[in-house]
């Protein structure tokens, strides 16, 4: 019975870390999705100024789409 206990309790730990480590990387895929907000780093991307790629406008759409959604 005890041994079941440490068990359901080093389970439960271990789902409790895999949620942390999720959340952590999903914060980080916000902070970049934010970052397309600012007027100067979306110009940069439109423009391919400071060694940014081409990103097209329906695809700063989708940024926009995704960064307002709520988790």
């Amino acid at each position: 019975m005890k041994q079941q206990k440490k068990q359901t309790k080093k389970e439960q730990l271990e789902r409790e870390e895999l949620i942390r480590e999720r959340i952590k990387e999903s914060q980080k895929y916000l902070a970049v999705l934010d970052t397309f907000g600012d007027d100067s780093i979306r110009n940069d991307f439109l423009n391919e100024l400071n060694g940014a790629n081409v990103i097209l406008n329906f695809k700063f759409f989708f940024f926009k789409l995704i960064n307002n959604f709520s988790f």
